[in-house]
């Protein structure tokens, strides 16, 4: 499959993904994909833990294709899922979204800031 469109999208359509919990202290690449004009490898797997603040790109078949509104993510363990919500934006509500970014990521770090004693 040829994803150079995607990979090309994504660099101009970047997202803040500093959000990460406090506890957080190894950075980490997801790394299944990996630009042949870059020095690192891809790989076929990443491990995760509470620990590890990790990022990276993932592409995956949407069957009939991309849908505006509210998707889910299913991550399966061995044990158990974890499901990640995204959302596709019109282009009216990506409008309001970047009016209000700003507060929402002020609301977003200020959750994730421990509380002082």
């Amino acid at each position: 499959m040829n994803l150079d469109g995607l990979k090309n999208r994504a660099k101009v359509m970047r997202e803040s993904i500093d959000y990460f919990p406090p506890g957080t202290t190894q950075p980490c690449r997801i790394g299944f994909f990996a630009d042949l004009n870059q020095p690192v490898r891809d790989w076929d797997q990443v491990e995760l833990s509470n620990r590890r603040a990790c990022a990276g790109q993932l592409f995956f078949h949407i069957p009939g294709g991309i849908k505006y509104g509210q998707h889910w993510l299913n991550v399966k363990f061995a044990n158990s899922v974890v499901r990640v919500p995204f959302k596709v934006f019109t282009a009216e509500e990506k409008k309001t979204l970047s009016k209000n970014y700003g507060d929402i990521r002020k609301q977003v770090q200020e959750a994730m800031t421990p509380k002082k004693k």
